[in-house]
């Protein structure tokens, strides 16, 4: 059975964020208040596709919220801050050298640009979710 390394991919996706948006990074969510910026990077439900031909595969998917402050400069809209920060962090997935020790590619399945309905003013976030997938040999 080929199973995924939940703890490595994990890892591997906190150091591409951190190499990606240089931010705080915590695994899960934090207990207490973090001050801005910051990201987040958890774990999301396993999604187990069955196939007769190519059996089981399993997805696992992270989801990675970042967090940071209004930009303060009227020519820079948050608009184009977010796109920026889901470039960002698409390109550390596909270059950062993390996830081929582990041996999975990461892919980005949804890009999130949150409104900042939820947060105290003057701050936005960007939500990126990826999945690695695994196929699973039961003869």
């Amino acid at each position: 059975m080929n199973t995924l390394p939940l703890r490595e991919i994990l890892l591997a996706a906190k150091d591409a964020v951190a190499e990606g948006w240089g931010l705080n990074v915590h695994l899960g969510w934090p207990q207490t208040p973090t001050a801005l910026p910051y990201a987040v990077v958890f774990l999301m439900p396993v999604a187990r596709d069955f196939d007769p031909a190519q059996g089981v595969e399993s997805k696992v998917r992270i989801g990675i919220l970042g967090r940071w402050l209004m930009p303060g400069v009227a020519d820079d809209p948050v608009e184009i801050v977010k796109a920026d920060r889901m470039n960002e962090m698409v390109a550390a997935f596909q270059t950062g050298p993390d996830f081929a020790g582990v041996g999975y590619l990461p892919i980005v399945t949804a890009l999130d640009p949150r409104d900042a309905e939820d947060l105290e003013k003057g701050a936005f976030q960007v939500g990126v979710t990826f999945e690695c997938r695994t196929g699973e040999d039961h003869s």
